[in-house]
């Protein structure tokens, strides 16, 4: 959860503030768009996040990639 917040406030710093009733793969489909040069890493975090949050076996090894992918975007 941490890692996500910190992805959404850098996202938000960037301009792209996330909406209370939005869903991280609706979140981060509109931040691709709005930040096209960071589209594929953005993607693939929001994709990554949801696999951990909603998936049936998070791994500590995705946690651990997801926070990699945040902090290089």
């Amino acid at each position: 959860q941490r890692a996500w917040r910190a992805f959404c406030q850098k996202l938000a710093k960037r301009g792209v503030e996330r909406a209370a009733h939005e869903g991280p793969r609706d979140y981060a489909a509109r931040a691709a768009r709005a930040i096209p040069a960071a589209r594929t890493s953005i993607l693939r975090i929001g994709a990554l996040y949801i696999g951990l949050r909603y998936g049936a076996q998070p791994s500590a090894g995705g946690a651990t990639r997801l926070r990699k992918l945040g902090r290089e975007l």
